[in-house]
């Protein structure tokens, strides 16, 4: 048959899906959308935020996964509040838990002045990331 071919998706561990052809070839090469596993459940990270930015407090906010050793993975999101706004951690859980599957709800909060970003302004998702990994400091003034 003219014009087909076989391939095989290869996931690797540095979020990369490696598209191959029957001969071994490497057709193509996408990083995959943030996916975040929670035991065998799974949601996006653009989906969370998309919800948690609806928030009339959050001006923006980072989602990420922090290995962790019960589940895999814990969904964490880094919160930048709105100029003069306050976000209190329970307030922001209950109303996430009102939108969102309750393991889609983010399990640890952060609240951050600003987010890590690149020259082209694009944020930091493995900086973020550290950000949870650091021990805890004094509390946060937002």
């Amino acid at each position: 048959m003219a014009g087909c071919f076989i391939c095989l998706y290869v996931y690797t561990t540095n979020g990369m899906k490696v598209t191959l052809s029957i001969d071994d070839r490497v057709l193509a090469k996408v990083r995959e959308r943030s996916v975040r596993r929670r035991g065998k459940l799974r949601g996006l990270s653009e989906e969370i935020e998309e919800v948690l930015r609806q928030h009339p407090n959050i001006q923006e906010c980072a989602v990420v996964g922090v290995e962790d050793a019960e589940w895999g993975e814990r969904v964490c999101a880094a919160l930048v509040p709105r100029a003069g706004c306050r976000l209190e951690t329970d307030r922001i859980r209950e109303w996430s838990r009102e939108r969102l599957a309750a393991y889609k709800v983010p399990s640890r909060l952060l609240f951050v002045g600003e987010l890590p970003r690149n020259a082209l302004g694009k944020v930091l998702k493995p900086d973020v990331a550290t950000l949870f990994r650091q021990p805890a400091g004094p509390a946060s003034p937002f």
